[in-house]
């Protein structure tokens, strides 16, 4: 890629060129060889056009009508404003490109509601994970706690029963354990996803405790 700078200074041009790795031309030569450029790009501190629409018909003839994109952001503008009515030149100024942020910004002012929407969803899903990690250890010292009360009393009844009884009777209490603890776990589970503040879940896990006579659980009571 050819990048070229010009500047009415040349020391400047010379400056930037050496630090960005640009060609220089010559200011007052610069007309003479913009038929040689496809894009150019204009910010001059001119307060009238330098750049007439008969000078530029005459760059599109040396190109021969090759496409030309000019790029105005001076203001006021570097060419005249007409030269966009010239056969394949692609003008826009510091107007055009303002009208296009200002659609830019639009459709990102648009997608605001869809990224609050998203946002919100993903509070509540990290809220709600937040909080199971406050309930799972209430569950897990529930489980133990009846299951240490269910070992307790088939270890106290199983010489009654023949040996060959004793298993299915070790199935048969285990399930009754899970059936007992299945809707508190689900009850448990929503409630973390339906509290609104921490105080709040906290003040159900501690009434749970007290409930169930859990203080062991290895959570942290507030």
């Amino acid at each position: 890629m050819n990048l070229t700078i010009t500047n009415r200074t040349l020391a400047k041009a010379e400056k930037l060129a050496k630090e960005n790795q640009l060609k220089v031309l010559p200011y007052e030569n610069f007309k003479e060889n913009l038929h040689l450029y496809d894009i150019i790009i204009s910010a001059t501190s001119a307060q009238s056009p330098i750049v007439s629409k008969e000078e530029m018909e005459k760059v599109m003839k040396k190109r021969k009508y090759t496409p030309l994109c000019i790029m105005d952001i001076a203001i006021p503008r570097d060419f005249d404003s007409s030269v966009k009515d010239i056969e394949n030149i692609f003008y826009n100024d510091i107007d055009a490109l303002q009208m296009i942020v200002n659609l830019n910004l639009e459709s990102r002012k648009n997608l605001i509601p869809k990224i609050k929407k998203i946002i919100m969803e993903e509070l509540i899903e990290l809220f709600s994970w937040y909080n199971s990690l406050q309930i799972s250890p209430l569950l897990k010292s529930m489980r133990e706690q009846f299951e240490q009360i269910r070992a307790q009393e088939f270890d106290a009844f199983k010489n009654k029963f023949q040996l060959e009884e004793r298993e299915n009777l070790e199935l048969l209490t285990k399930r009754i354990i899970n059936k007992l603890l299945h809707h508190p776990t689900i009850y448990l589970r929503k409630t973390a996803d339906r509290v609104d503040t921490q105080s709040e879940l906290q003040l159900k896990i501690n009434i749970l405790k007290e409930m169930f006579n859990l203080h062991n659980d290895g959570g942290n009571d507030e």
